[in-house]
């Protein structure tokens, strides 16, 4: 390691690296010799890059597992609501708390709804609205109805043009009970702004309340 001149000092005798007097700094490169980096925490704000050693560093915060020597992506946020917010009307409207803002890039993201029901009639629907995709945009969907039998749904729909609302399609007809949502979705982004879960009702009159919310959002870089 070699450190640079601080200040006003004259070169030496034996001839300096560094122009002496310049109050120049000299950078420090820390490497690994062999093999590749060691297991452990890699944090890079640039885009992913090859090392000197053909090690490719992913974008953003990775994790190399001694174990079995894979890297995984330690990027999520997460996001949780309790809007206690009734769903009355057929449009969909903000569910509160969920807007998130997003950039122009591929993501994937979960969210998970626990919501009451009102009435004995018609079906909740939910949608993620967002800037347009390009390419597919992918939606697996899963209600669960809250009673002892254990009624179950799922949807799966893929969209393959540009699209600005994922929609999950209607749930269970609703009982009077509760019911919750699983809904992942992969999409890429053709610009910045907000993706925000959203809700509506079959009619007006069949009302239900959205107790808790919570997302993930995560960043694709492969």
């Amino acid at each position: 390691m070699v450190k640079g001149g601080g200040g006003g000092g004259g070169r030496s005798s034996g001839g300096s690296a560094f122009a002496a007097g310049a109050g120049k700094v000299g950078q420090v490169r820390l490497t690994y010799s062999t093999g590749g980096p060691p297991a452990g925490l890699s944090v890079n704000f640039g885009t992913s890059f090859t090392d000197q050693f053909g090690t490719t560093i992913p974008e953003g915060i990775s994790y190399t597992d001694p174990a079995d020597a894979l890297t995984y992506s330690m990027q999520v946020r997460h996001v949780q609501s309790y809007p206690s917010q009734t769903i009355n009307t057929t449009g969909f409207t903000n569910v509160t708390g969920t807007t998130i803002a997003i950039g122009a890039r591929h993501y994937r993201a979960r969210a998970v709804v626990i919501f009451g029901e009102n009435a004995s009639a018609s079906a909740p629907q939910f949608q993620w609205a967002c800037p347009a995709t390009t390419g597919d945009s992918s939606i697996t969907n899963k209600y669960f109805k809250n009673v002892a039998a254990g009624t179950t749904a799922m949807r799966n729909n893929v969209f393959t043009t540009s699209v600005t609302a994922i929609t999950t399609g209607a749930g269970l007809t609703m009982t009077g009970q509760g019911q919750t949502l699983e809904s992942e979705i992969d999409f890429t982004a053709s610009a910045s702004g907000n993706l925000i879960l959203q809700a509506a009702t079959g009619i007006a009159a069949d009302t239900f309340t959205i107790n808790s919310v919570t997302i993930y959002l995560m960043p694709v870089t492969n």
